[in-house]
């Protein structure tokens, strides 16, 4: 199969739709699912939207992944998953909306606003909404706004998380939304106003000139 993307540009919108109850839906802009699939220099600028009785997985850049890095990628679109029975929650993440485990997102953002209906069982991130296990995220920021239709979890930078994830310099902008609705780490991110994501200066350990 494919183990790396690099490169990839998506602008078109994309609508993922299904009243079956047996399989999960993944939507994005690059890939649906990559799980061993390394990412890399990657953009979506379409509205990404799922719509699924059996569990909607909604994000810009990659809905499913785990055992890889993604990377120096960023989705400046919508991103709206909603789940049309609430028996399995709807998922949606800027970037990522599920990793399973030992992944790296860093060099990264998002821009573009994200949602989730699926009554209490929701999650939604600005980078990704449920992050499982020994995940990994360094320099990246979230200036979208997160938002539930309904109930459930949501984090500017991730909903869901776990305690073994390690994080390093990433921002998410100033909102009333917690950087990270379930298990929380102190320095996970720094929040910054409107005005301060616009300097340079605000973002200590990124690498302006190189990345």
């Amino acid at each position: 199969g494919i183990k790396s993307v690099t490169s990839c540009i998506n602008n078109a919108s994309i609508i993922a739709k299904s009243t079956g109850s047996m399989s999960k839906v993944y939507s994005s802009g690059i890939v649906a699912e990559g799980i061993c699939v390394k990412i890399t220099l990657c953009a979506n600028n379409g509205n990404i939207t799922v719509d699924a009785k059996c569990g909607a997985y909604a994000a810009g850049i990659c809905a499913y992944y785990g055992q890889a890095a993604l990377k120096k990628s960023y989705n400046s679109a919508k991103v709206t998953a909603s789940n049309g029975t609430f028996e399995v929650g709807a998922i949606a993440g800027g970037l990522v909306a599920s990793i399973v485990n030992n992944a790296t997102i860093e060099d990264s953002y998002n821009t573009g606003d994200v949602s989730a209906d699926g009554a209490d069982k929701s999650t939604a991130g600005g980078i990704c909404a449920e992050s499982m296990l020994f995940n990994k995220y360094y320099r990246c920021y979230n200036v979208g706004a997160v938002t539930l239709i309904r109930g459930g979890n949501a984090g500017s930078l991730i909903a869901t998380a776990n305690t073994n994830d390690e994080y390093s310099s990433n921002y998410v902008i100033d909102s009333e939304t917690p950087i990270i609705a379930k298990n929380s780490k102190t320095g996970a991110a720094t929040v910054r106003t409107p005005d301060q994501m616009k300097s340079a200066d605000n973002f200590e350990g990124f690498d302006f000139d190189t990345v």
